[in-house]
């Protein structure tokens, strides 16, 4: 979509509600190996991905829904991605510039590095679509049981 002049905003913000769609089916794996060390005591840990918000934003999501956390609150700590939204698309640009990419308008690029709330809503959507809420995803896609749960929740809160 970058290379592609034609491409609008609004359509990749689609394109990105869509990838957020997609990704608890797509990262069930490395989710449920997660979700798992976290409940086996395989704390602390740190988790992430290219850009820092797609995957890792999702799993994080996931992780707090579980947890009992607000969807507000997991929507506010999302968000604060937006803080690094400047140097992400720099390093962006010059990652694109390196590889001969042609320029890339903010237009474009800006929904494909920020953080937006509708992409976590779309998540959201469609796991509570295909599996009624974010524990039953949990326990029917990621196989987590309810003693692993029980100790996940145990290890995170207080």
């Amino acid at each position: 979509m970058l290379r592609d002049p034609a491409t609008t905003a609004d359509q990749c913000q689609a394109a990105m509600a869509s990838v957020y769609r997609a990704l608890p089916e797509e990262q069930s794996g490395s989710f449920a190996e997660l979700f798992r060390r976290i409940a086996s005591g395989d704390i602390p840990l740190m988790f992430h991905c290219t850009a820092g918000k797609d995957r890792t934003g999702v799993a994080t999501a996931l992780l707090l829904a579980v947890l009992g956390v607000p969807r507000d609150v997991i929507d506010a700590d999302y968000l604060l991605t937006r803080q690094t939204i400047d140097r992400s698309m720099a390093d962006t640009r010059a990652a694109l510039k390196h590889g001969g990419s042609p320029p890339v308008s903010e237009a474009v690029l800006r929904p494909i590095m920020n953080a937006e709330p509708h992409y976590l809503d779309a998540m959201f959507e469609e796991v509570e679509l295909r599996f009624e809420s974010v524990e039953g995803y949990t326990t029917q896609r990621l196989g987590i049981s309810a003693d692993e749960l029980a100790l996940l929740r145990e290890h995170m809160l207080d």
